[in-house]
């Protein structure tokens, strides 16, 4: 006979076995979108380019090019300080506005192009692009895929610089889709996934100061997407520092290093010595030595980095080299878990390759002050919708090698109802059980699995009886 099951277990298996159905199958998918030609751009106006109520979320707007904005009347051509907003779910203040360089990943050094530049006689070498953004005119050609989600709504505007005293014309294309997860690389993100932005201001630090390029509060999960820097100083001493990434509350002694210098966080070496690059992991937009002014990307779509508690990312001035590393000195070795705890610094001892010790000869401190602005784009979500969004994932698919192992006839109905309401009650012996054998059961490993989900079962119900 079969065990009973109890409303609320048949209730919640319902509700998994939906979660497990929303996997949305490519079939119910549907894009959106609109395209403005010519449109119409008074002077420190805000104008709406779209509008979208999403009926089947999550969904995520997947394309966004910004031809050009021209001038009329006179203005100066000054395209590139043009504005997008998008207003996220009913937002009343965009959570997202940039300007159009920034859109297509260029520093704010960038200008518009004029008759007399093009191809490399450009001052960021375009026309240049990516998968996920790019710059193919002088006049413009701004684009980005960066997918930016929504559950309910989405609102996008457009704003001529500030320069503008006439009307402007501007031309603007948006793209999108329904029903449709937002993926990071590899990685599927939370349905509640949005994208923020972190933004640094012009700051003028002080050779060896430290500076939080972006920071997210703790209860907070999140991953960052793509960093932007600004830079200019009086040498290229700044771009000894190293990035410094504290997740999950960790201390000041408890970085994680996510490079060995600046150019080396954007995939550059010896102070970008070949100039500017754009590839899909990281890029020079704009580079002169003479004044030692930069502007650089670096993406972490397939270099995933990754919080659960809230993070901060933390750069600085220059740069002190020195034993394990902490947040005022960047490691010259590796220190194991024990090392690190019980190593005690000591000038003496220890080599220092700080700010006096530099990759090439500075010959003055005119480099001594750094200014930087930056761009951090974020994914984040509530951290117990990650939690919640784990717990859900191991009982998906501990559920689906359940539904394996019956196919196999391995398992009687009073073991599979018995099974599913451990899983749907989080019972952490079942889960391991079955989460620990790939859904591609042999014949002998369902036989192995099955014997030992019996045995599992037995156990609890004897326990539970006493």
């Amino acid at each position: 006979m079969m065990s009973p099951v109890s409303v609320p277990v048949v209730t919640a298996l319902s509700t998994v076995l939906c979660l497990v159905a929303s996997a949305v199958p490519l079939g119910q998918q549907k894009t959106f979108g609109h395209a403005i030609k010519n449109g119409n751009l008074p002077p420190n106006t805000d104008v709406t380019t779209f509008e979208h109520r999403c009926t089947v979320p999550p969904c995520v707007i997947t394309h966004v090019n910004v031809p050009s904005i021209y001038p009329k009347g006179g203005d100066a051509w000054n395209w590139t300080q043009g504005h997008v907003f998008f207003f996220v779910d009913g937002e009343k203040q965009p959570s997202i506005s940039l300007t159009l360089l920034e859109l297509a990943g260029e520093g704010h050094w960038n200008l518009a192009g004029t008759n007399a530049q093009s191809g490399d006689h450009m001052p960021d070498g375009s026309p240049w692009g990516t998968s996920l953004m790019g710059r193919t005119a002088k006049s413009g050609g701004v684009y980005s895929t960066l997918r930016v989600p929504f559950g309910k709504s989405i609102r996008t505007a457009i704003r001529a610089p500030a320069s503008a005293t006439q009307d402007s014309v501007f031309w603007f294309v948006i793209r999108g889709l329904e029903a449709h997860v937002v993926r990071l690389g590899d990685l599927e993100l939370p349905a509640a996934a949005r994208l923020r932005l972190h933004r640094l201001s012009p700051t003028k630090l002080e050779k060896l100061q430290l500076v939080d390029l972006a920071s997210s509060p703790k209860g907070t999960s999140g991953a960052l997407v793509r960093v932007q820097l600004d830079a200019r100083s009086g040498s290229f001493g700044f771009l000894e520092a190293c990035m410094r990434f504290f997740p999950d509350g960790a201390g000041e002694d408890e970085p994680i290093f996510l490079s060995s210098g600046a150019e080396d966080y954007f995939l550059g070496a010896s102070y970008f010595d070949e100039g500017m690059f754009k590839t899909s992991q990281a890029g020079l937009t704009y580079f002169n030595r003479s004044s030692y002014t930069l502007a650089a990307y670096k993406t972490h779509i397939e270099d995933p980095v990754l919080w659960r508690d809230g993070m901060r990312l933390r750069f600085r001035n220059c740069e002190d080299t020195e034993g394990c590393g902490d947040v005022n000195h960047c490691p010259n070795k590796f220190c194991s878990a024990a090392a690190s705890e019980s190593s005690a610094r000591s000038t003496e001892e220890l080599p220092r390759a700080g700010a006096q010790h530099l990759k090439r000869e500075r010959g003055s401190d005119a480099g001594d002050l750094a200014e930087y602005s930056a761009l951090v784009f974020s994914y984040e979500w509530p951290r117990e919708t990650s939690n919640f969004d784990d717990r859900r994932a191991m009982q998906v698919s501990a559920l689906r090698n359940l539904g394996n192992l019956v196919s196999k006839a391995k398992l009687n109905e009073a073991l599979e109802d018995a099974a599913t309401d451990r899983i749907l009650e989080g019972e952490e012996g079942v889960l391991s059980l079955l989460l620990a054998f790939s859904q591609d059961l042999s014949e002998e490993a369902a036989k192995r699995l099955a014997r030992q989900l019996a045995r599992r079962i037995q156990q609890t119900e004897r326990l539970t009886q006493i």
